[in-house]
């Protein structure tokens, strides 16, 4: 309706109902290539990927085989920051396991400190810790579900995490 407010992260749009027009007026804009690779057959699984962190007291919960980290506006895990990438990383359900691959960011994805290389493949851990631009997430792996757990960190030039050390496991 005219006057409705959406919020994505910390913005909010304001629809404004005009007349249509016609878009044959305007040329054709060239968008890009996805650095997106391609998608591996996956082994189904009934669990869910838990996002927490993110907004204060919400958890969301992704039931897709893929997710997408990155500050371009549709991606499962919307990140800001000038250093991350529109599509910086991808987590991947494989079974009861979580993989992550760098989509070849131009400040790179470590994993527990190691940065990882354009389109590697990790096998994520329980309590491992994923840093991505002024991100730091731990990860939580429980049955078939997983807990991600972001915390922006307030001053990303220092290397001291954030979050619980890896022997403290967060639970799902």
């Amino acid at each position: 309706m005219d006057g409705d407010q959406i919020r994505i992260g910390p913005h909010y749009l304001q629809v404004e109902l005009v007349p249509a027009r016609s878009t044959s007026l305007y040329p054709p804009r060239d968008t890009g290539t996805s650095n997106l690779p391609p998608q591996a057959e996956a082994v189904p699984s009934t669990g869910q990927i838990f996002v927490r962190g993110l907004e204060e007291g919400v958890t969301m919960s992704l039931t897709g085989v893929e997710v997408v980290i990155g500050r371009r506006p549709g991606n499962d895990i919307l990140l800001e920051g000038e250093k991350i990438s529109r599509d910086h990383a991808l987590i991947r359900r494989e079974g009861k396991s979580l993989r992550i691959c760098d989509l070849g960011s131009a400040n790179g994805t470590t994993i527990n400190g190691r940065r990882i290389k354009r389109d590697e493949v990790v096998e994520l851990q329980n309590g491992d810790r994923i840093r991505i631009g002024n991100y730091e997430c731990l990860v939580g792996l429980r049955e078939e579900d997983s807990l991600l757990i972001f915390k922006r960190m307030a001053h990303p030039g220092i290397e001291e995490p954030l979050l619980p050390e890896k022997s403290q496991q967060p639970s799902a």
